[in-house]
């Protein structure tokens, strides 16, 4: 019994639990840190796709509503365009039209008593006139609105453009200052000017007009008929002062003397040309058809456009709506058109295929 204990004290039992490496401990540790940083990582990932997925439809949808509402102002659009040729024809005018002058044109240069052209707005008439006259284009009939034509008598001075200097107490200095004003819109000062040439050349019945037409620039018609008088009792067959008496008459809303003193000027000359606009627009503000087709039908046919858009507004009233389409291509076409006048033209064209 003392040998088999003795025996089995000398066998080595098998040891229950071995010491961890030295550097397991640490492998571990740092697997454990990748592993985590791994599903940070995919975490945010998944994140900031979904940010993006998210982003997209939202400015999907934002598109979508944005093209919705382009639809719905084109749909309303079309519907004024489409609006029934009675309501087209016959638009209230908006407040206030045809008050104030026009902008400006760069005019010829003229020698002696000959005469460049100015533009300026609409002739004043009586509110049951002004009642009967279409709006112009960009309102909702799409009208397109005339103006009457003032005159000018241009006089350059000598040398006063190529910069030599002038004589500043000579009435070539205050016309060339006149001018300059005039062409700023500074009226006053462009007024004063042309007045103190006149003191100098009392009889001068070009700078007389010329005041005249600074003050229709100024809405001052009882003045500019006033001055327009003076430079007739100079000559009484100067036509740029009946042409311009007649549009301060025309303002003043004295349509008689308006259509006398256009009359008067085409007695002396009978060819011309703002005179015989003039007239015609003053006969389509008053509707009468037929007399302002035949001075439009004169400027047309000496090639003047504004003679051609003329005849087509009243061929339009008078409800020849093939006639007016055929007249506004033909301008559209060959006519020199300014570019406001152009989109004008071709937005009426629309509007009259729309309606036939």
């Amino acid at each position: 019994m003392s040998l088999l204990a003795d025996l089995l004290s000398k066998i080595k039992q098998p040891q229950s639990k071995r010491d961890v490496p030295p550097n397991l401990k640490s492998i571990v540790e740092s697997s454990a840190k990748r592993s985590a940083n791994r599903r940070r990582i995919i975490l945010l990932s998944v994140l900031f796709a979904v940010a993006i997925i998210t982003g997209v439809f939202f400015v999907s949808f934002v598109n979508k509503l944005s093209e919705k509402s382009v639809s719905n102002i084109n749909v309303a659009t079309q519907r004024r365009m489409t609006t029934s040729p009675a309501d087209q024809n016959n638009p209230a005018p908006p407040a206030g039209a045809g008050l104030k002058p026009a902008r400006e044109a760069q005019l010829p240069e003229s020698a002696g008593a000959e005469q460049g052209k100015e533009v300026s707005k609409p002739a004043v008439v009586s509110k049951k006139q002004e009642a009967a006259m279409p709006r112009p284009l960009e309102k909702k009939a799409g009208e397109i609105l005339p103006n009457l034509q003032q005159v000018i008598v241009k006089k350059e001075g000598p040398a006063s453009s190529k910069g030599k200097s002038l004589n500043e107490s000579g009435e070539d200095f205050y016309l060339y200052s006149a001018r300059e004003h005039e062409a700023a819109k500074d009226y006053s000062k462009a007024l004063m000017n042309y007045k103190k040439a006149l003191e100098i050349d009392r009889d001068n019945v070009a700078v007389i007009n010329n005041i005249a037409y600074i003050l229709l620039e100024m809405n001052a018609f009882d003045e500019a008929v006033r001055y327009c008088q003076m430079a007739l009792e100079i000559n009484k067959d100067y036509v740029p002062a009946l042409i311009n008496l007649g549009i301060a008459s025309a303002r003043s809303g004295n349509i008689s003397a308006a259509e006398e003193n256009f009359n008067h000027a085409l007695r002396i000359e009978p060819n011309n040309q703002t005179a015989v606009l003039n007239l015609a627009l003053l006969y389509e503000k008053q509707t009468d058809h037929e007399k302002a087709a035949e001075y439009f039908s004169q400027l047309s046919r000496s090639g003047d456009v504004s003679g051609t858009l003329g005849l087509a507004r009243v061929y339009e009233r008078q409800g020849k709506t093939d006639d007016a389409l055929k007249l506004y291509r033909n301008a559209y076409a060959i006519g020199p058109l300014d570019d406001r006048t152009r989109a004008e033209v071709k937005q009426r064209i629309m509007l009259l295929q729309n309606s036939r």
